[in-house]
């Protein structure tokens, strides 16, 4: 049975190759664009140019794509500092969630581990993977807002307790709403549905099937499936197999089908 893959499956902040080729692509889109400006010109006036009369256009060009290009990269490096800002502050935030209980610690990386299997599985692209992989870290960050005295309760919650936990996708799409980001903004939404039931009985909107986001439906089997083979105050973890077996039997149901399809096909596949 397959296990636990390390973090490296976490590590996919590195952009795929065409996206570093940008520079390159402004020095030849600018010595391009003169020499046919230049070309046109010459068309329309009706003038003779020889060969040797385009240097001086590709000279402007290669000069005006150099400047594109160092501006550019400027802009880069400051979006990717920016970026791995965020990022920093994200695994502060999700280190300081399990931290509070003892029995959740390192549950968040799990969950996201988990979820990037079955992304690759699913040939999910760049973009994509950088989403789940932040939406995994941050999906209980809600929790934050929840009393300890609720949160690391030993016993059963009462009805009142439960209707406060369940506030806490809520909460994390809120805690996040307050960053004024396109991506954040897409990472909340799928925070705030990854409780919903494939069957429609879940929280906090009770909506159903393909209307809950794809990333959502992802994070709810591995949520799931952690949750259920990690101790717990009142109980202990649940043996691996026995925790699959009920993923299975909630497809259709609590889960979304063709996911739960990928996570067995994964965590069933014999080691080699």
């Amino acid at each position: 049975m397959m296990g636990l893959q390390n973090d490296s499956a976490l590590n996919c902040t590195t952009p795929p190759w065409w996206q570093r080729k940008s520079s390159w692509t402004s020095i030849l889109v600018g010595i391009l664009l003169f020499v046919s400006l230049s070309h046109a010109q010459a068309l329309l006036l009706g003038i003779k140019r020889s060969l040797i009369g385009y240097v001086l256009p590709s000279f402007m060009g290669l000069l005006s794509g150099l400047l594109v290009a160092i501006l550019w990269h400027r802009l880069q490096t400051k979006k990717e500092k920016e970026k791995i800002f965020f990022l920093q502050l994200v695994e502060v935030l999700a280190v300081a969630l399990d931290e509070r209980d003892k029995y959740t610690h390192g549950h968040a990386r799990r969950v996201t581990t988990i979820s990037l299997q079955i992304a690759t599985a699913m040939r999910f692209g760049f973009h994509e993977m950088e989403i789940l992989r932040l939406s995994g870290i941050l999906h209980d960050i809600g929790k934050i807002g929840i009393p300890d005295t609720v949160l690391l309760k030993p016993g059963k919650l009462s009805r009142e307790e439960f209707a406060l936990i369940q506030e806490h996708p809520e909460k994390g799409r809120r805690i996040l709403s307050q960053i004024r980001n396109e991506l954040i903004d897409k990472i909340a939404d799928i925070i705030r549905y990854h409780h919903e039931r494939y069957d429609g009985k879940g929280y906090p909107d009770g909506i159903s099937g393909k209307d809950i986001p794809l990333f959502s439906r992802i994070i709810a089997v591995a949520d799931s499936y952690d949750a259920m083979t990690s101790d717990r105050p009142y109980r202990k973890g649940m043996d691996k197999k026995i925790a699959i077996g009920k993923i299975r039997n909630g497809a259709g149901t609590q889960f979304d089908p063709e996911i739960v399809s990928i996570f067995i096909d994964l965590y069933e596949k014999p080691e080699n």
